[in-house]
């Protein structure tokens, strides 16, 4: 008799131990049978389009989640679709992207490609791509399923570099040395960061050409200071005589030529040269 209740407390306790184990074991199953689940990071988010750049590729991250403590992952395809509530122009801003989204094996995110066309943009354009993830595979639950780019066009100066510079045009106070057109010089322009310069010399050579020995001999060579916004340049600054008034506009031409001009508004004299960058 003792021994066949040795016997029964024995298989009790082992029935009790495995309930045990059973129920520790359920929410971690039910955790990593939970279905995946793709997503956008975020329903909307501000991309800059540097302007005049070519062909340049936008990326929209997309996430995976759920199903957290399985060992692998598969290999999964997301269809998506650009909504027809999208300001942006398919074959002008962008390049109609592949409609398909890989998240690869064992990785727990993807990206989204779109190509941007940033010859096309301007610093004023500002269209909106809208996507909707429509459907997946592998049984994958679509989340989040829209978001809004908003693709604004920006302006990127890069101007700081060493130029060679023939002046074209020029008038002097009429008692200047008589300085032959086109005239060559060399002018180093310094980023200060944030589309602001300084130049070496801002006449780019003439003014010095013109007044070496004249007035005393005084020095015929100053800096200037100017601004780049979106290819347009602006300036204002002393010119060799501290009580000379110079103003600087300009233009980037795109190929790595500047167009500059400069004024006294002082004395009068103005000049107008072509910067080519080395």
């Amino acid at each position: 008799m003792k021994t066949i209740k040795l016997l029964f407390v024995a298989i009790v306790g082992s029935l009790l131990s495995v309930s045990c184990l059973v129920e520790d074991d359920a929410p971690q199953q039910e955790f990593t049978q939970t279905p995946y689940s793709v997503r956008f990071t975020t329903s909307a988010q501000n991309t800059g389009v540097p302007i005049n750049n070519g062909i340049q590729n936008i990326e929209i991250p997309v996430d995976l989640v759920g199903g957290g403590n399985w060992v692998n992952t598969p290999a999964l395809q997301i269809n998506y679709t650009i909504d027809g509530t999208s300001t942006a122009v398919e074959g002008t801003h962008y390049t109609s992207p592949s409609g398909i989204i890989d998240i690869a094996e064992n990785s727990d995110f993807g990206y989204l490609t779109i190509p941007v066309n940033s010859d096309n943009f301007t610093s004023s354009t500002n269209v909106t791509l809208v996507i909707e993830l429509v459907s997946n595979s592998n049984g994958i639950v679509v989340s989040n399923t829209t978001t809004t780019i908003t693709l604004a066009g920006l302006c990127v100066s890069d101007l700081g570099g060493t130029y060679t510079t023939s002046t074209t045009a020029g008038t002097a106070d009429g008692n200047e040395n008589v300085v032959p057109l086109p005239f060559a010089s060399t002018v180093i322009i310094t980023d200060n960061g944030n589309g602001n310069y300084t130049m070496s010399d801002f006449s780019a050579g003439i003014y010095a050409a013109w007044y070496t020995g004249v007035y005393g001999g005084a020095d015929s060579i100053a800096s200037g200071q100017f601004q780049d916004i979106c290819g347009s340049l602006s300036g204002a600054f002393t010119g060799v005589y501290s009580e000379d008034n110079i103003v600087l506009t300009g233009t980037d031409n795109g190929d790595d030529t500047l167009t500059i001009t400069w004024e006294s508004l002082t004395y009068g004299e103005i000049a107008t040269a072509t910067y080519t960058k080395q």
